[in-house]
C-alpha cells in the first residue's frame, strides 16, 4: 500500500462507525483535529478554515450524506465516504470532485475480507452457471440498528449474480407469502434483528448437495479499520474518484 504517514483527519459523524474509524486511525498512528454530529451546523467554510487536513472521514446518514460531501470537496478537501445508500447522485459528486481536484473514495463495504469475498463469489458462479440443477440464493444478517435492507454489499451480490448466472434474470428481495418463486428469480432475503455485525451468504443449492459460501464480520474491527488503510492509500493517489475495486486491485497485485 506505499509508505504510511501521518494524517490530520476529521470526522463528520459520531455514530458506532465514526467512533470505531476515530479510534483505529489514531491507534494507526494518525492525528484527530475535530468532529462535527448531527447538531452542528457545517458550512463550506466550516471545512475550508480546517487548515492541514489530509482527510475527511464522511460516517454519517443517507440522506445527509451527499450534501455533507460536496461540502468537502468544494473545500478542496480529500474524503473517505463511509456512509452507504447515496449513489443516486453520484454523478453530481463525480462532477464535483473533478471540478475541485479533490481525491474521494466511496464503497459499499470497506472490509478487504468482503471485497475478496465478492470476488470469490464472481468466480464461483461462473463455474455454476451451467449447472442447471443448482439453485442459486443469498441471505444477509445486520444487527438491529442498521439503517437500511438489503445492505449495500447485498445489492452488489446480487448484481454479480445476475450476471454471471444466466438462469437468474431478477431479484426477489422479500418473504413469499403466497407463491413459490419463479425459475428465474434469485431470493436474496435479509434479517435486521439482534446485534451480530454483519454476515452474507451465498449458496449453490442442488436436490444432493448444496455449497454454502459465507462471509462474517466479527466486530466493526474489519471494516473501519480498512477504512483507514483506505484513507493512507488514497493520499497517495491522484486528483479523482476511487473505489473498492482500485483499492483492492492495488493492494493484491
Amino acid at each position: 500500500m506505499g509508505e504510511k504517514s501521518e494524517l490530520n483527519f476529521v470526522n463528520v459523524g459520531l455514530g458506532n462507525m465514526g467512533k470505531a474509524v476515530k479510534e483505529n486511525a489514531i491507534k494507526r498512528g494518525h492525528k484527530f483535529i475535530a468532529s462535527f454530529g448531527k447538531n452542528d451546523e457545517v458550512r463550506v467554510s466550516t471545512f475550508k478554515n480546517l487548515e492541514n487536513i489530509d482527510i475527511i472521514f464522511e460516517c454519517t446518514l443517507p440522506k445527509v450524506a451527499v450534501d455533507n460531501i460536496l461540502k468537502i470537496v468544494s473545500a478542496k478537501k480529500d474524503c473517505v465516504v463511509i456512509t452507504t445508500a447515496w449513489h443516486s447522485r453520484l454523478e453530481e459528486v463525480e462532477k464535483a470532485v473533478i471540478k475541485n481536484k479533490t481525491r474521494l473514495i466511496y464503497a459499499n463495504n470497506y472490509s478487504i475480507g468482503a471485497a475478496l469475498y465478492e470476488k470469490i463469489i464472481e468466480f464461483s458462479a461462473k463455474l455454476f452457471n451451467k449447472l442447471d440443477d443448482y439453485d442459486v440464493w443469498g441471505h444477509e444478517i445486520h444487527h438491529r440498528n442498521k439503517a437500511e435492507s438489503p445492505s449495500g454489499t447485498a445489492k452488489n451480490l446480487e448484481k454479480i449474480l445476475l450476471k454471471n448466472i444466466d438462469r437468474k434474470t431478477e431479484v426477489f428481495e422479500n418473504a413469499f407469502i403466497d407463491r413459490k418463486p419463479k425459475p428465474e428469480e434469485l431470493h436474496f432475503s435479509s434479517t435486521r434483528a439482534g446485534y451480530n455485525n454483519f454476515a452474507h451468504t451465498v449458496a449453490f443449492d442442488a436436490e444432493a448437495q448444496v455449497i454454502e459460501i459465507k462471509h462474517t464480520s466479527k466486530t466493526r474491527e474489519a471494516f473501519s479499520i480498512d477504512a483507514v488503510k483506505a484513507a493512507e492509500w488514497l493520499k497517495n493517489q491522484k486528483p479523482g474518484i476511487y473505489t473498492m475495486e482500485n483499492f483492492l486491485a492495488d493492494i493484491i497485485k
